[in-house]
């Protein structure tokens, strides 16, 4: 009998705890949006022993990013990012965190699939990874053999609260942008089209157009059929909406469309994305 996947965050409910990394030896700290949540107060423990107060810079609802800093005496030892795009299907990953509750530890496995899309948000694209990840492993880091950070641990799908070795992490490509904007600003901005796109049929068309949107604004309009994006061919809506989010508001995309059996080009510029939308 066929089952629907269960994915769940990685945390762990009922200590609050979760993982992390340092980015910066100033003590700039990458986790999930998840692990701190609303909390009022959060606590880094240190792999050195060392328990110090922390303070969230920022986090990104879309992409389930926050951005947290502890105050040292001492620089801290710091990871760098490797380059998520070159990471292939069968490559060796060692996955570090706080699985429950127990620090500091490492569990190692391969990816097993990316590109996955969890339908979470606009931005899913998830690795999919066979380490065992479990509860409080949310918000740490995957390594290349290089040593290099090219996933944030996320998710896992389990029927139960352990892994199965079905376990999904943000890649480093959307992550290191993210974490990049949040120190700079506190806060990340995602573009906005405000459409509804049908791909069930080729090629894809427009089925919505929001009336107050970047759209509408821009000249596109329903039963319009999207040809390509700039210079590319688009096929599926996932692709669009990727791209959008990923952008900047104020961001200009040029849409090849065809109404009415004319071909013609639209220049759009990006809305931002309202906060309902995240």
């Amino acid at each position: 009998m066929a089952r629907h996947h269960v994915v769940r965050p990685a945390d762990d409910d009922m200590t609050g705890a979760g993982s992390g990394f340092v980015v910066d030896a100033s003590g700039i700290i990458v986790t999930n949006r998840h692990v701190v949540g609303d909390a009022t107060r959060v606590t880094v423990s240190l792999s050195d022993g060392r328990t110090l107060p922390a303070r969230i810079l920022g986090d990104d609802p879309m992409t389930d990013i926050a951005v947290i800093k502890v105050e040292s005496a001492t620089r801290l030892p710091c990871v760098t990012w490797g380059d998520s795009r070159q990471v292939e299907i069968g490559d060796w990953v060692m996955v570090a965190g706080n699985p429950f509750g127990f620090g500091s530890s490492v569990t190692a496995g391969i990816v097993s699939a990316v590109g996955r899309d969890l339908g979470i948000g606009a931005l899913d694209d998830f690795m999919q990874l066979d380490a065992p990840i479990n509860p409080g492993n949310s918000g740490g880091p995957s390594f290349n053999l290089r040593g290099q950070v090219v996933a944030v641990n996320a998710a896992i799908a389990s029927p139960s609260d352990g892994s199965v070795g079905i376990g999904f992490g943000i890649p480093a490509e959307i992550v290191a942008p993210v974490v990049e904007e949040i120190e700079k600003t506190g806060h990340v901005e995602h573009g906005w089209l405000g459409v509804t796109l049908n791909d069930a049929s080729s090629p894809m068309w427009v089925e919505d157009v929001d009336s107050d949107g970047a759209a509408w604004k821009g000249g596109l309009r329903r039963k319009d059929e999207i040809l390509a994006m700039g210079s590319s061919a688009v096929h599926d809506a996932r692709t669009v909406l990727r791209s959008v989010a990923a952008a900047h508001p104020g961001t200009v995309f040029v849409f090849t469309i065809r109404r009415h059996g004319q071909v013609k080009t639209l220049s759009i510029t990006l809305g931002q994305r309202p906060s309902s939308d995240m």
